[in-house]
Formats: C-alpha cells, sequence, structure tokens
C-alpha cells in the first residue's frame, strides 16, 4: 500500500524523534493514503518553519500487519475522540500500540475537539460531536509508534512547487497576476518593484509625521504590491511606523471601516491626503481611550 507523509524535509528514514508529543495520536510518524491532504499537511509544516520548500515522502507499508500490535479505530466517534482527548493530555498508553489506524482531525475538527474536551458534559458529548464534527474528519491516517523498519519503505519523495498559499502565488513574493480593489486597478505587476522603490525613497526623504504615514499607506495601497494580504500588511506598516518614531498607534476599527474605505477613494480619484489623516487621527483617540480603560482601571 502507498502512502504519503507532508513534510518540509526529505525523510528516507523516518522516526518519532521529530514529532511533536500531543497530536491526535500522540508521539509518532505519521503517514496517510490520500495525496491531497499530505500536500495540505506539507505545505503548512514548511509554513510553520519558513521554509520555502515543501515535499510529499513517498511509502510502501505492508498491507500484512500482523506481526505488529494495531489498534484502529471504527466508525466510533467517541471512542476516536477520548483517545484523542487522551493523548493531547499528555497519557501515554498510545505507546503500547505499533500502528494506530484512524481518522484525523482538520482544522474544524480540532476547534470542535477542545470544545468536547473542555466544556461539553459525558451526557452531552455524542450529540454534539455528531452535529458539529464528524462530517469535517479528513481521510485515513496512519501512525507508526516505534521506529519503522521493513514495515515502511521509502520509494521517492516529490518537490515540485514553492511554498505558496494554497493560490498559486509565492508568500512574500510581489504579485504576478494584475488585481483590482473594487473596481480600481492597482498597479501592473511589472512596475511594482520600480514603483516601491520610489515609495521607500521618497518615505525615507521626509519627517516622519501622522501625514506621511497616511500618504505612505495611501500610495502602498495604490499600488497593492502582492497578490493577497495588502489591506492587512499595509495597515501592519501603518501600526509599526506609529510605533517606531514615537506616534500614537492606531486601529482601523469594523466600525469605522466605510469612513477608512472612503478616504481610499478619495485619494485614488482627487489625490486628497487629508481624509485619511483624519480617520488615523480619529482612529489615534479610539485607540487612546481603549489603553486608558485598561491603565485606569487597574487595581494590582
Amino acid at each position: 500500500m502507498i502512502v504519503y507523509h507532508g513534510s518540509a524535509d526529505i525523510v528516507k528514514q523516518p522516526d518519532v524523534l521529530h514529532s511533536y508529543r500531543r497530536l491526535d495520536f500522540g508521539k509518532g510518524f505519521y503517514v496517510m493514503t490520500n495525496y491531497e491532504q499530505a500536500e495540505r499537511w506539507a505545505k503548512r509544516k514548511a509554513d510553520l518553519l519558513h521554509k520555502d520548500k515543501a515535499y510529499i515522502n513517498i511509502y510502501e507499508m505492508l498491507d500484512d500487519d500482523s506481526a505488529f500490535k494495531v489498534k484502529t479505530f471504527p466508525d466510533d466517534l467517541l471512542e476516536w475522540i477520548d483517545f484523542v482527548c487522551d493523548c493531547r493530555d499528555g497519557n501515554t498508553n498510545y505507546q503500547t500500540y505499533d500502528i494506530i489506524k484512524g481518522k484525523v482531525a482538520d482544522d474544524k475538527v480540532f476547534r470542535v475537539v477542545d470544545l468536547y474536551h473542555t466544556y461539553i458534559s459525558v451526557s452531552e458529548r455524542e450529540g454534539f460531536f455528531q452535529k458539529e464534527g464528524e462530517n469535517a474528519l479528513c481521510d485515513l491516517c496512519m501512525f507508526v509508534a516505534k521506529y519503522p523498519r521493513k514495515d515502511l519503505k521509502f520509494i521517492s519523495y516529490l518537490d515540485k512547487w514553492t511554498l505558496d498559499s494554497g493560490d498559486g502565488y509565492a508568500i512574500g513574493d510581489y504579485k504576478k497576476k494584475p488585481n483590482m480593489v473594487g473596481s480600481f486597478k492597482t498597479c501592473l505587476p511589472v512596475d511594482v518593484p520600480f514603483e516601491m522603490e520610489e515609495l521607500i525613497k521618497w518615505y525615507q526623504s521626509k519627517p516622519v509625521s501622522l501625514d506621511t504615514i497616511a500618504k505612505f499607506h495611501l500610495r502602498y495601497e495604490v499600488i497593492h504590491p502582492f497578490q493577497d494580504g495588502n489591506g492587512q500588511t499595509g495597515r501592519l506598516i501603518v501600526f509599526r511606523e506609529c510605533l517606531r518614531n514615537n506616534i500614537s498607534p492606531l486601529i482601523i476599527e469594523d466600525k469605522n471601516r466605510k469612513i477608512y474605505i472612503n478616504a481610499l477613494m478619495s485619494y485614488r480619484e482627487i489625490k486628497d491626503v487629508s481624509a485619511m489623516t483624519e480617520v488615523f487621527k480619529q482612529e489615534q483617540k479610539n485607540y487612546e481611550e481603549e489603553c486608558r480603560y485598561f491603565t485606569e482601571n487597574d487595581i494590582s
């Protein structure tokens, strides 16, 4: 049987030493029969470790596991979730098995497990999980609890992509495809490196003030240098530059999103910076009020 292991490394000699202890089935070497799931895990692991390559390691696993002590989870979700919770609590009963076979949870089920584990009474468990989580279980996953020997044979690996967001673009690279904000066209990909260089040169040549930061932000958003995440990164830069220059920081609150968008449009249409500066000033006041709430009511 062919199985896969998603990783940020090529793993020709599988072992359990590099596994996190509190995973679904404990500390071990995880493989799965579903290629797409292994691919998602590989990209996620490479992202967490800040590596630009992800690998699908391919193994042949013996169909005959009669020589091993095997734990297989049937369709009984209660048994499965109790086992997962025990492993996450640090229980080491999983070490009594050589191989554990069963489904593995995706992100939605992780949240359900946490609720189930912490807040749900025994009498409520089965109905809660049936309602919230069973459809989010991923395909079959196998766990080799001890060092795999002849039972798991490395065949090859695939490294055919650079880590991306899942939408076909490299995280951190300038955009390769044109993008738009609403009905507004942004800077063409071919012009982004030059425009960003010019923007940074301009910013570094100016005395830093709230107005300067506002104009930088507006120009940055017009360029829209990345394929995605430009709004978030742009507002994060604003926050950082305020702190770096001893200027009261700000966060654009959801309730003020409309006036923020109007200020962006005002710059795109008539190159007006004052509207965004006023938005920033108001958000500074809001942020300062939030800070005072915590500092003035601290009784420690």
